[in-house]
């Protein structure tokens, strides 16, 4: 039996809950209803258990580790955090419960619900903030930044909350008012007002409230005794409450009677008792308790349900005060809010916002972690203001999404694709984004998709001026430049070609009309006007990404972990805690507003502002043709032509052999030239890819593409120029080179009816370098096309591709009876272990012979080797 050496002060008539604990006048267990709240199960399920009936309920269960709790009675609300997530359920089970992820943080330390104003507070131990949102997780705010806050706990009666700060020397209690202000002096910062300090304050240990008395209880360790400790935080009179030589990691007084637990169970004694009573035995290992009764969280008026606010508000001080979401600052006028936009960046598997410059003058910037995922690499990041959206790209599972930028929770696909880079078209809400050889664009919600434009060299980094309808992009290939053009594509000129190497970050400042750009190679930043003229260099080699906002150039460095602000050759830096991969800026003056030419376009696809002032194009998305009306996008009819290989929109394979493709466009009337570029992507034999490039200018279809090498597959790009349709790529392999067979089928007349094989005696050079290509050996009978089938088919070749292959190779030999698969071998057999066979339901009096196909394959192309026999004659007295 666990043992409790109490001494209790007189004073004590409410409710004490250590590991988040509350103080209230006690409940009546029998009318009322009281319930216990217990973590257990090494703090990885929450249990609720009836103090009258000892009956429980699992209200969560997870394989995560649970570091708090707390719960809105009201609104039947369970929030709990894991170390670096909170979530939010049903606190009654029975009505029915989902659980949903209301926000990321780096380490939760604390977490506190404000059941009279509906937000949820908590403290991230690792960024040393206070954070506060709805209960939905909206409007997220940090609400103070220094120190090492760790446990909170929120009195809306009186509109405070306090914390505690782990100070490693000097721990302190903490508080504020619910929007996090306090009394300051003069303009120069200062830290937030402390109720109690002292190197034995447990700078873990919970923290509880008497609302009646307002008093704030807190706990105190010296050696093996804790002290719980009450300071009225109206008076400042700090008193003990309780001294205890042994104390469990949770426990509940109740007036004269004590909920205790240990390493067995729940049990419950009687104030100066020693008699143990238990509770529950199968309830071990309890880490937190917390009573549940409406008599904790007492009704108040919120004084916020009328306010002429800008955006959000507080009861600061018994009074209804107006406060701003992230990014924004609250004006002279105390209702309205100014956007100051922030900084988004993004590291490995996060997503972060940060202030863009710290407020009164505060030693720290607020910083917020927005997303993270293990299983993520992001490789790019945009932003859409008006829309409230964040972009990223995933490169660990090839993916593109979109989400709320104050919640991204839930993200929503866009795309599939390696994107290297990300830029958004805010007025016309277009995305777009570079991969491989390809710019693509599509719809902010993914549902349309296109290419604008193909470069064999690769563009990299990519940047969009919608307002001066232009688009710039970095190729990192055989050339390295930067290329300006319309926002379709079209209007290509080579803005930058000299002294640069690989441009990434392009960032654009669509008010003075620049483009500035890292080179990484060389080190530091560069920037031009649009026509490319009067190019300003700045040496700077630890510059990694980089972004301009208003008179601002904003840039990370490599290896620190800080935020760089360059203002009129003035650096600010910002510490941040982590190293960036890249920064974008969050604001409405970054994506500032535009005339909108597409506002009266029919245009079914995509409508994209052209150059000119007033002109708009449309862009049809994949699957999909410009009619001839230029607004109208019809699907594209494939036709179902057997035997073609690849087919991409209007453009198709119709025919290929170990050196040639041929490709036919069904909308060839769309445009006046055609580029096809096929560059090698993989080969059977082992050589240099870079080299095996082919590029043709066509304006007639079918082509056909010679001079490529057997048993290799091509990416194959058509371009259309100039470009109403778009880009089509498809992939194509060619064949293994013509082999000789090397056994002839030589057949035997009754009674010597077998099938043998004779070996043609014939080698030459090249056949061991392709002969593991060779899949099969097909023995085909070939009778005139007005026979009867005959009464027993014994094989068919599959896939039909191979039969239109092995149709085409017999024509190409004049062979055109009709023929019946009547024996094959797969995967090389040996033919000398199956020397002869047996042909049945032989016609008679009709003249047939036998051929030996050699199928060989590289990826989805087949080579057709084909020997026959001497035409064979059986007579009906024979077959007698």
């Amino acid at each position: 039996t666990h043992l409790i050496s109490l001494k209790m002060s007189a004073f004590l008539f409410g409710l004490l809950l250590l590991s988040s604990l509350v103080l209230i006048k006690a409940p009546d267990p029998v009318t009322n209803g009281s319930w216990l709240l217990l973590l257990h199960n090494h703090a990885k399920q929450i249990t609720l258990l009836d103090l009258e009936s000892n009956l429980t309920e699992t209200v969560v269960a997870t394989n995560q580790t649970i570091v708090t709790f707390d719960y809105h009675l009201e609104k039947n609300m369970l929030f709990w955090a894991t170390n670096n997530q909170i979530y939010r359920c049903s606190l009654n089970k029975t009505q029915g419960s989902v659980t949903k992820h209301i926000a990321y943080a780096e380490s939760v330390a604390g977490l506190s619900v404000d059941w009279v104003h509906d937000r949820v507070y908590w403290t991230d131990s690792a960024s040393g903030q206070l954070e506060v949102a709805k209960l939905s997780g909206e409007s997220r705010q940090v609400l103070y930044r220094e120190g090492k806050p760790t446990s909170v706990i929120v009195d809306p009666l009186t509109s405070k909350v306090f914390w505690t700060d782990a100070h490693p020397h000097l721990p302190k209690v903490r508080y504020a008012w619910l929007d996090g202000t306090y009394p300051k002096r003069g303009r120069v910062w200062q830290a937030a007002p402390v109720l109690w300090q002292a190197d034995r304050l447990a700078p873990h240990g919970p923290l509880a409230l008497d609302l009646a008395q307002h008093q704030l209880y807190f706990t105190q360790v010296e050696k093996s005794q804790t002290t719980v400790m009450a300071a009225n935080y109206r008076d400042k009179k700090i008193k003990v409450v309780l001294n205890c030589w042994s104390l469990s990691p949770a426990m509940v007084l109740l007036e004269d009677r004590i909920y205790w637990s240990n390493s067995s169970g729940v049990y419950w004694t009687l104030g100066g008792s020693n008699e143990v009573n238990t509770v529950s035995k199968h309830l071990k290992d309890i880490k937190q308790m917390k009573l549940v009764s409406s008599n904790i969280q007492l009704p108040d008026q919120d004084k916020c349900m009328e306010n002429s606010c800008d955006q959000e508000c507080y009861v600061v001080d018994d009074v209804a005060s107006c406060g701003c979401r992230f990014g924004y600052s609250l004006q002279s006028d105390l209702t309205t809010c100014r956007d100051n936009g922030y900084a988004v960046l993004y590291s490995g598997d996060s997503i972060y916002r940060m202030a863009l410059l710290p407020e009164d003058s505060e030693p720290y910037s607020k910083i917020q972690l927005l997303y993270r995922n293990p299983a993520s690499q992001i490789s790019a990041v945009a932003v859409h203001v008006r829309l409230g959206l964040i972009v990223w790209s995933d490169s660990s599972s090839g993916r593109i999404y979109s989400a709320s930028i104050d919640m991204p929770i839930v993200p929503n696909l866009i795309a599939k694709g390696l994107a290297k880079s990300l830029a958004v078209d805010w007025l016309q809400d277009h995305l777009y984004w570079t991969e491989d050889t390809m710019i693509h664009m599509s719809t902010m919600d993914g549902r349309m998709q296109a290419v604008v434009a193909e470069d064999p060299d690769k563009p990299l980094s990519i940047a969009v001026d919608p307002i001066n309808r232009r688009m710039f992009w970095s190729v990192c290939g055989w050339r390295m430049l930067i290329i300006n053009a319309s926002l379709n594509g079209w209007n290509r000129s080579e803005m930058v070609t000299e002294d640069i190497s690989c441009a990434t970050s392009l960032s654009l400042d669509n008010v003075n009309h620049r483009l500035h750009w890292v080179d990484r190679t060389r080190g530091g930043s560069s920037s031009v006007y649009y026509d490319g003229h009067t190019r300003h260099n700045l040496h700077e080699p630890r510059i990694q990404g980089l972004t301009v906002f208003e008179d601002k150039e904003l840039w990370i460095a490599d290896h620190e972990q800080a935020l760089f602000i360059n203002k009129s050759s003035w650096i600010t830096q910002l510490h941040l805690g982590f190293q960036p991969h890249g920064v974008v800026v969050f604001s409405r003056g970054a994506q500032l507003g535009g005339p909108d030419y597409c506002q009266d376009s029919a245009c079914s696809g995509m409508c994209v502002p052209g150059l000119e002032k007033g002109s708009w194009s449309c862009l049809c998305p994949k699957g999909m043709f410009l009619d001839e009306d230029n607004v109208t996008c019809l699907s594209i009819q494939q036709q179902a032509l057997t035997g073609f290989l690849h087919s991409s929109d209007a453009v198709q394979v119709i025919d290929y052999d170990s050196s040639s493709v041929t490709l036919d466009h069904d909308t060839i009337h769309r445009a006046l030239t055609y580029i096809i570029t096929l560059n090698a992507v993989s080969s059977y034999q082992s050589r240099d890819l870079e080299l095996d490039r082919v590029k043709i200018s066509t304006n007639t279809f079918p082509v056909t593409i010679k001079g490529l090498q057997p048993a290799t597959s091509y990416s194959v790009v058509v371009e259309s120029h100039p470009t109403y349709i778009g880009v089509w790529r498809i992939e194509v392999s060619t064949s293994p080179p013509p082999l000789l067979v090397t056994r002839l089928p030589e057949l035997y007349k009754p009674p010597k009816v077998p099938v043998r094989w004779l070996e043609t005696q014939h080698f030459y050079d090249v056949t061991y370098t392709w002969e593991p290509l060779v899949r099969q050996y097909y023995l085909l009978m070939f009778l005139p096309m007005y026979v009867v089938e005959m009464g027993e088919v014994h094989l068919t070749i599959k896939p039909r591709a191979l039969v239109n292959r092995i149709q085409n190779s017999l024509a190409d030999m004049n062979v055109t009876d009709k023929f019946y698969v009547v024996h094959h071998y797969e995967n090389k057999e040996v033919f000398d272990r199956d020397t002869e066979m047996y042909l049945y339901n032989t016609p008679y009096d009709i003249e047939f012979y036998l051929a030996m196909v050699q199928v060989s394959q590289y990826s989805e192309a087949f080579g057709v080797d084909i020997i026959l026999s001497e035409k064979t004659f059986i007579t009906y007295n024979s077959v007698k």
